[in-house]
């Protein structure tokens, strides 16, 4: 062995590349090691700079701490400045030479200062790289390196007939099998590739937003499956759970049909509907926070945690109709929009009009609902919210995978686009409407009405809720799918198009209309049937190709409009 490379940590007290016990009486006086000591990449700067060892006070009492050690080389670049270190007097000339010669010696066997025609390796060709003979090198010292230290239930090897569910997007990241100080291999094989090639009925989640090995560490999350995104496809294949309304009741908990979570279903109480609401979100989001990287990234979060505000915070985010990331979100006197938007739509309903919602206690309902969610209104909360805690909300809501953006066109002008925020776990916004049905379901007024009007007026408020929750998951997933396209909805001066689908090099669109009914009506396809409307779209973005609404009855057509089952068009899509 010729070379030793000193670790990053510590050794008794003192970091490994500059511990004389370990570099000079172990290695060197003990096992007789008399090559090389070279230090990993930026471990000397860790003896003195600010948050690491703190060992040393710095930069030039580190280098020669390391020289005189036994350190010869140096991975970074402070060795630079070891003239500086000897002038004041730290450090000797003899002390560095000694590293020198170790150094010289090394590059003398490499041959570095022959003629390349005397150095035999320098004769060996580039076709030997990758090849055949090193492939299966490489695959034999695999297989025998490898210990099984568990085979539950005989599970391998694999028959070929086994339903595997992969979960992760490390599992088809290339890259990330490379690690890192490394090569760039002629060919890899993914993890859902090899499980694939033995198990062809392999499906695949990439919506597992776990933060793993982003900087030194890993972090194990034990809550992760409550923030899985899991498209409607797979919900179904997988679980054996069908139907869109089932989704948007528990998409995401990855229980079927929720039953399996916490051995009962997750809205059966009060108390488990806070569970899942709580759990579904607010605390896996701290909870990784506090894990990642140490806490270090909680940053301006960290007062909200540590207070108990930071869960309200997200939940108000999620409950808004608009998942708005704004301060007036955060900090305004919080109300529950499900419970606005459906009295004013039940005030003005066309078969059976009803102003039951404005008489109902509603600041009762509001602060039962807000103690659930842990809502606390600007004068109840101990930090004062600023535009930083807004942005980093907002960037661990993306990071963990549960947040999206759509696009919004205008028509009056192309260049002002906006964003629609998507939350991608359908099951977290569904548990805050049904929380909002159990508080109603608490008040006097409400409680004196006929049973079958509570009936009526409670479904359409989740009915209400799931035909938004429907559209947010035709964008989410179609923008998903159609990576060759451009997915946005596009407003009108009057009017608008759930969504548009533009194949920019194609020149061809699709005009959809999301609407959660399973019955077919005029009203429903007005806008696509609108030849104005149409002929602006065709302008922008070229010939139509479908104009298409996406609901949950039969597949039909109606005057030239096509009516498409959404869920058969969610498991259609590209997975």
């Amino acid at each position: 062995m010729a070379e030793v490379m000193c670790a990053y940590q510590r050794y008794e007290g003192k970091p490994c590349c500059g511990s004389d016990r370990l570099l000079q009486q172990i290695l060197r006086n003990e096992w007789g090691f008399d090559g090389l000591v070279t230090s990993d990449c930026g471990a000397i700067d860790d003896f003195w700079k600010p948050g690491r060892h703190g060992y040393l006070g710095t930069r030039d009492e580190a280098i020669s701490q390391a020289v005189i050690s036994g350190t010869d080389v140096e991975c970074g670049n402070t060795y630079h400045k070891l003239g500086e270190a000897v002038k004041k007097g730290l450090v000797t000339e003899s002390q560095v030479d000694v590293s020198l010669m170790r150094l010289l010696k090394a590059r003398f066997k490499l041959g570095d200062f022959d003629e390349d025609r005397q150095v035999s390796w320098k004769q060996i060709g580039y076709e030997v790289i990758d090849c055949q003979s090193h492939r299966d090198l490489a695959l034999k010292a695999a297989q025998e390196s490898i210990v099984l230290l568990q085979n539950k239930d005989n599970v391998l090897p694999l028959s070929g007939d086994e339903k595997i569910l992969v979960m992760g997007k490390n599992a088809q990241d290339e890259e990330m099998q490379w690690g890192n100080y490394n090569g760039f291999p002629a060919q890899t094989i993914t993890i859902l590739q090899g499980i694939k090639s033995r198990a062809p009925q392999t499906s695949f989640l990439d919506g597992i937003p776990l933060v793993l090995a982003e900087d030194e560490e890993l972090y194990d999350r034990c809550e992760v499956i409550h923030t899985t995104h899991i498209s409607y496809g797979e919900f179904e294949r997988v679980l054996g759970v069908h139907g869109i309304d089932e989704y948007i009741r528990y998409g995401g908990t990855m229980s079927r049909s929720g039953l399996l979570y916490n051995g009962e279903a997750a809205f059966a109480s009060e108390k488990s509907a806070e569970e899942y609401v709580d759990s579904a979100i607010a605390k896996n989001i701290q909870h990784s926070l506090e894990r990642y990287n140490y806490g270090r990234h909680l940053a301006a979060l960290r007062q909200m945690h540590e207070r108990g505000e930071l869960t309200g915070a997200i939940n108000r985010v999620v409950e808004d109709i608009n998942h708005a990331f704004t301060l007036e979100v955060l900090t305004r006197p919080w109300y529950s929009h499900d419970l606005c938007v459906s009295a004013s739509n039940l005030r003005k309903d066309r078969q059976k009009p009803t102003d039951i919602l404005d008489r109902v206690d509603t600041e009762t309902i509001t602060a039962r609902l807000r103690e659930m969610l842990e809502i606390r209104n600007k004068d109840e909360m101990s930090v004062e919210i600023t535009d930083a805690h807004r942005k980093l909300i907002r960037g661990y809501l993306d990071l963990l995978g549960l947040t999206v953006d759509v696009p919004v066109v205008s028509e009056a002008d192309y260049n002002l686009r906006g964003n629609r925020v998507v939350i991608t776990q359908p099951g977290l916004r569904y548990a805050q409407a049904k929380a909002l049905i159990e508080k109603l379901m608490m008040d006097d007024t409400f409680r004196a009405v006929s049973a079958d009007e509570r009936n009526r007026i409670t479904e359409r408020i989740l009915e209400e809720v799931r035909g938004r929750m429907m559209e947010e998951i035709v964008l989410l997933e179609t923008q998903e799918a159609r990576k060759d396209a451009e997915v946005f909805t596009m407003h009108f001066p009057v009017g608008e198009f759930d969504m548009v689908v533009w194949y920019r090099e194609r020149n061809q669109c699709e005009i959809f209309e999301i609407k959660h009914s399973d019955k077919r009506d005029a009203m429903q396809r007005r806008h696509l049937a609108d030849e104005k409307l149409c002929a602006k779209v065709r302008h922008r973005y070229g010939e139509i190709s479908a104009r298409t609404v996406l609901y949950r009855g039969e597949d039909a057509v109606e005057d030239g409009i096509a009516y498409k089952n959404v869920e058969e068009y969610l498991k259609e899509l590209p997975q």
